[in-house]
């Protein structure tokens, strides 16, 4: 079986009524041929097949509750007298700039996020907004607590 017949390049784009561009720009246009037909048979097996992708895991519970302030006494310590080094060490755990407490509105709430993100708890925005907001300091040691477990340090 026969292919069908190669048109020469420079003839079919040279002359201006096909409407191409003229060939000293370089354009070359893809050239269309046919696949010769052969009478042998290809088997493909496959061996080890991967999977689409991970399996869903549903969202999981926060590590420690809300008010789990005794959880970790050293946290809870840390954020009740020294908040700012509370929140510096937590900026800096969670990799983000030291200056985001100061310049970024919502901080608290942001890193929230982030960190329920990143390790998969359950809950939204909404619910981070309002934890932040009306039990600042119980979020502050919740969040440290949670980052230090999932980084595998002892409580």
């Amino acid at each position: 079986m026969e292919g069908p017949e190669v048109v020469n390049q420079q003839q079919a784009y040279s002359t201006p009524q096909y409407g191409g561009p003229p060939p000293q720009w370089g354009y070359q246009p893809p050239v269309v041929t046919q696949p010769q037909m052969s009478n042998t048979n290809n088997t493909t097996v496959v061996i080890n097949q991967q999977s689409a992708g991970p399996a869903y895991k549903p969202p999981r519970a926060w590590s420690t509750g809300i008010c789990g302030c005794f959880d970790d006494l050293g946290v809870c310590c840390c954020v009740w007298w020294c908040t700012p080094c509370a929140i510096s060490q937590l900026v800096g755990d969670m990799g983000e700039h030291c200056c985001v407490p100061c310049c970024v509105p919502g901080w608290l709430v942001a890193l929230r996020t982030k960190l329920r993100t990143q390790h998969n708890i359950q809950g939204g925005v909404m619910s981070d907004c309002c934890a932040a907001y009306y039990c600042y300091y119980c979020v502050l040691c919740q969040m440290m607590r949670e980052v230090k477990l999932t980084r595998g340090l002892s409580p």
